[in-house]
C-alpha cells in the first residue's frame, strides 16, 4: 500500500468528511438544475415576446450561477429587450459570463468587437475572445479565426492556420467551414491545390443547403 493509501484510508472522520463533500455537490448540483429551470422558462417567455418576464427570469437564473444566463441577459441588454438598450452592460454581462465559462459569450465579445456594436472596432481584441471561445470548442469562433488568419486580421496572414481552423470547425458541424476548405484547396491556399478535394468540400456544404458551394460546385463540372 502506497503512503497515500494509507493516509487516505477510511476511517470514521474521513468518512464524515466525505459525507460533508458529497452533500454540497448534492446542493451545487440542485441548484443548477433549478436555475436550468428558470433559464429554460425565460427562454420560452423570450420566444413569446415576453421580453419583461425573460429578462426577470434570466437575472434569478445568472445570479444562481447559471452562466449562459448572463450571457442571454447581455444579448437582451444589447438590443434593448425587456431592459434598456446599452451596449457598455451588454459588454459588461458578457465579460462576467466568460469569466464564468460561458463560450456564447466569448464568441459574442469577438463579435462585438469584431463589427464594432457599441465599442471601437478592435480585431486584435476580437481575435482573442474567439481564440477563448475556441479553447471552450466553440465552433462558429473557430471558424472565425480561420476567416481572420486567411485575411490577415488581427493577426499575421497565415493560410495554414486558416485551413487547420477550417478543419476543427467542419469537424465540429460548422457547416461553413466546408465551403472555405473548397475554395482553399482550389486556390492552393495553405494547402496544395486540388481540385478533386475541392469539389468534395463543396458537395458536402451544398448538401447542407450552401447556396454558394452549390454554384461552385456547377460551375466546376459544368466548365470542368
Amino acid at each position: 500500500m502506497s503512503l497515500l493509501s494509507n493516509f487516505f484510508k477510511t476511517t470514521p472522520k474521513n468518512d464524515s468528511i466525505a459525507n460533508i463533500i458529497k452533500k454540497e455537490q448534492s446542493d451545487t448540483q440542485a441548484d443548477l438544475s433549478h436555475a436550468q429551470a428558470i433559464y429554460d422558462k425565460a427562454t420560452q417567455c423570450y420566444d413569446q415576446g415576453d421580453y419583461d418576464t425573460a429578462a426577470t427570469l434570466l437575472l434569478e437564473a445568472a445570479t444562481s450561477g447559471f452562466a449562459d444566463a448572463w450571457c442571454s441577459l447581455a444579448v437582451m441588454h444589447c438590443q434593448g429587450q425587456g431592459v434598456r438598450q446599452d451596449f457598455e452592460k451588454g459588454r459588461e454581462l458578457f465579460i462576467k459570463a466568460a469569466d464564468s465559462g460561458s463560450a456564447k459569450a466569448c464568441h459574442n465579445l469577438g463579435v462585438m468587437h469584431y463589427h464594432g456594436f457599441g465599442i471601437k472596432p478592435d480585431l486584435e481584441q476580437a481575435f482573442n475572445w474567439y481564440q477563448r471561445a475556441a479553447e471552450l470548442k466553440h465552433a462558429e469562433a473557430i471558424y472565425n479565426l480561420g476567416v481572420m488568419s486567411e485575411r490577415g486580421e488581427g493577426v499575421s496572414p497565415n493560410t495554414s492556420k486558416a485551413v487547420a481552423y477550417f478543419e476543427e470547425a467542419a469537424s465540429l458541424g460548422f457547416m461553413k467551414a466546408y465551403y472555405s476548405l473548397g475554395m482553399c484547396y482550389l486556390d492552393g491556399k495553405g494547402v496544395k491545390a486540388s481540385k478533386e478535394r475541392a469539389i468534395e468540400y463543396f458537395e458536402i456544404a451544398c448538401n447542407q443547403g450552401d447556396a454558394e458551394a452549390c454554384e461552385m460546385l456547377a460551375d466546376l463540372k459544368f466548365y470542368g
